[in-house]
């Protein structure tokens, strides 16, 4: 038996590995990836946006569980942060990236393919890179931007893990906000703008397992302050920093009691007036013990009711730790 399974890959490979474990009741954590949207608002700075949403997107040709999915943009700057991501693969790696020595490989030929299928079924405007581009031989596949696909397409419906990017354009961001939470809750979530009020209202409407403002994979990259996980399809747990420490440890509470009485939580039943309960339910659950039931407690100290007095202090004599 293992005392804890951490799993991080594919939603379909992870349901295995739980329905493994649960036969030893096993606990787990899961880190299982999903389709992690952008949200980019009418004030959203974009040359910011751009480099930021291009970096997280290129890193590892987008094979990082985190990278950006899909974009939702309003249209009113949709077709500048267009333009200028094109621009920006251009300048980068030139009329063709494949034989360029910063980019990389697909990790192999079944997701080559599977890659050109989201493409081709696509139904949207390529702006650039696609088809014509891939080598399934080479593992190959360019970094390839998506105008408007079909909303219920495999790209727009499958966690894309490769180089290739949606781009959704929306007149109203509430629009994008119905679609990311239509879908399973993503890994990640991320939201660029300057409208304060937008981005509290984008994380208080949409679950995900984490969220970067105005940035893109920041979120666990060298930060221990901050717990990385998913929440519903995308996984369940949190580790690095203290997060990981507390995810795969176990708590265990320990109790420690005064020996000074004899006497357990409670008396036996013959000792026990009708209000004893009431003084137990607050000692144990509110923590206090009102002016009432403390003349109570001295009444019965006077009339030789110790054993009461002894439980209810044996209560308040003891000490907890992990």
């Amino acid at each position: 038996k293992w005392d804890h399974i951490f799993y991080t890959g594919n939603g379909s490979i992870g349901r295995v590995v739980m329905e493994a474990a649960a036969k030893n009741l096993t606990p787990m954590t899961l880190e299982l990836g999903g389709k992690s949207p952008v949200l980019i608002d009418s004030t959203a700075k974009l040359d910011a946006a751009v480099n930021r949403i291009f970096y997280a997107k290129n890193l590892n040709c987008g094979q990082i569980c985190i990278a950006p999915d899909y974009v939702m943009v309003h249209e009113a700057v949709a077709d500048e942060f267009i333009k200028k991501f094109v621009g920006q693969i251009q300048k980068s790696y030139g009329a063709s990236a494949k034989d360029h020595e910063h980019w990389g490989k697909i990790i192999n030929g079944r997701h080559c393919e599977r890659l050109r299928r989201l493409i081709e079924t696509s139904c949207g405007e390529v702006v650039c890179g696609g088809l014509d581009e891939i080598d399934v031989e080479a593992r190959h596949v360019p970094l390839t931007v998506i105008k408007n696909p079909d909303m219920a397409s495999p790209v727009m419906n499958e966690e894309v893990f490769g180089p290739v990017l949606p781009i959704v354009i929306v007149k109203d961001m509430q629009e994008g906000i119905r679609v990311v939470r239509e879908k399973e809750r993503p890994l990640a979530l991320y939201i660029f703008s300057e409208d304060q009020k937008f981005v509290e209202h984008v994380l208080s409407t949409c679950t995900s397992g984490g969220a970067c403002v105005n940035s893109c994979l920041e979120q666990i990259a060298a930060n221990k302050e901050l717990p990385f996980g998913g929440t519903g399809a995308s996984g369940f747990g949190k580790y690095h920093g203290r997060f990981g420490f507390e995810e795969f440890s176990h708590l265990r509470a320990v109790l420690y009691k005064t020996t000074m009485t004899s006497q357990s939580i409670l008396p036996p039943p013959e000792q026990c007036p009708p209000w004893l309960f009431d003084v137990a339910m607050k000692v144990l659950v509110t923590g206090f013990v009102s002016d009432e039931l403390k003349e109570k407690l001295e009444g019965l100290k006077k009339v030789g009711g110790v054993a009461v007095a002894a439980a209810v202090a044996g209560m308040l004599f003891k000490r907890s730790k992990l």
